[in-house]
């Protein structure tokens, strides 16, 4: 939806909410840590597995 025909509550334009920030990290923590580990492994398993790259 564009912003220009985005609704507002007429009680948000007088006082907004709160911007709870906390909620915010801590979902970005678990959500992009946990989706970058799983690329991790993935790839981890990938390397080992599939291309037997044990070696350095």
């Amino acid at each position: 939806m564009p912003t220009p025909l985005n609704k507002v509550d007429p009680e948000e334009l007088r006082k907004p909410r709160e911007f709870d920030i906390n909620f915010i990290q801590n979902y970005n923590m678990l959500m992009i840590g946990s989706v970058s580990s799983m690329h991790y492994f993935r790839t981890l398993y990938v390397m080992l597995a599939v291309l037997k790259a044990d070696k350095i």
